[in-house]
């Protein structure tokens, strides 16, 4: 096995979302009814946030997140848009914000539904 084919599986692999990420139930919000959820997967996250109130004391905050390579949506035809909902760990969100990096992925910014 060369260099090249070496490089290529560890680069599939590494690129794999089953590999690299957690499963993650998507329906688009113009789905019919009778639509079941697509699996995606993706890296969930929370990231703190600090809330400044005035001139009170700070508040913290989380905010949930969602961070999905684009390519491989767009593979399988899934367009994802604000109001579309995820579910994940028994949690159903919906996608608050679509904040693409510009080289292939993107993070989701989560609503508790």
């Amino acid at each position: 096995m060369g260099f090249n084919s070496r490089y290529a599986r560890v680069l599939n692999i590494c690129t794999d979302p089953r590999y690299f990420g957690e499963p993650a139930q998507y329906l688009s919000k113009t789905s019919p009814p009778e639509v079941e959820p697509i699996t995606i997967y993706g890296v969930p996250n929370r990231e703190a946030i600090e809330l400044f109130l005035g001139e009170g004391p700070v508040s913290k905050a989380r905010k949930a997140t969602f961070g999905v390579n684009l390519r491989n949506l767009q593979e399988e035809g899934i367009s994802l848009k604000e109001g579309d909902l995820l579910s994940m760990r028994g949690i159903q969100f919906f996608i608050k914000e679509v904040d693409a990096d510009g080289e292939g992925g993107a993070t989701l910014v989560l609503s508790k539904r």
